[in-house]
């Protein structure tokens, strides 16, 4: 997320609704609003890509969950929110005080005059199972579909970089 930080929540497991399930979601407030983070983790053996340059099963099925959620946002947004909201009392990072997650420039999560923007991420595989065309096709996704595929050595970089901060 590019927000500030005014509440930061990471949930691990998040249920949408009855059938859906993300495996992390991480919420942030900020005083222009919410930027709410689902991420489906596949697993780091699994290839991103079959040697025709498909996309693998394992990461059709993450696309298409994704494309579950977002569904599931557009149709029960309200609801979403409520989740999300109520989702913070299992806040991993613990930073909920107890309240109702808010902004500093009091913008309730649960309120549906609140902005939230959502952003969908997959992890799967490692770079080293990664062809040059590759890339053009995560480009692809990012910018058509509004999925971030990323491998796991992107997560570990990241990590580190954080560490040294």
């Amino acid at each position: 997320g590019e927000f500030g930080n005014h509440g930061n929540y990471l949930l691990a497991e998040f249920g949408l609704g009855k059938s859906l399930r993300a495996d992390f979601v991480l919420v942030q407030g900020s005083s222009a609003g919410w930027e709410v983070d689902m991420v489906e983790l596949e697993p780091v053996v699994d290839a991103l890509f079959n040697k025709d340059r498909t996309p693998t099963k394992r990461l059709r099925l993450a696309q298409k969950q994704i494309a579950d959620w977002r569904d599931y946002e557009r149709t029960d947004g309200a609801s979403l929110r409520r989740q999300l909201a109520d989702d913070t009392k299992r806040d991993l990072l613990k930073f909920n005080s107890g309240g109702d997650p808010c902004t500093m420039s009091c913008q309730r999560l649960r309120d549906p005059e609140s902005y939230v923007s959502y952003n969908y991420h997959i992890v799967i595989g490692r770079r080293a199972d990664l062809f040059k065309e590759a890339q053009r096709l995560r480009s692809r996704s990012r910018h058509d579909d509004r999925i971030d595929i990323a491998t796991y050595d992107r997560i570990v970089e990241v990590a580190a970089e954080l560490d040294d901060e």
